[in-house]
């Protein structure tokens, strides 16, 4: 929550996120962990 609240103070929105996680080297678990903690809210 903290990085979330640091990059929304430097004008960072869910799209620019979003983008950046689609280059992003991820491992198959932590692509499942988001996308759990999206649907969340």
């Amino acid at each position: 929550d903290k990085l979330m609240g640091e990059l929304h103070e430097q004008g960072k929105t869910i799209d620019d996120i979003a983008e950046c996680l689609k280059t992003a080297p991820l491992p198959p678990q932590s692509v499942s962990a988001i996308k759990s903690a999206y649907s969340l809210g």
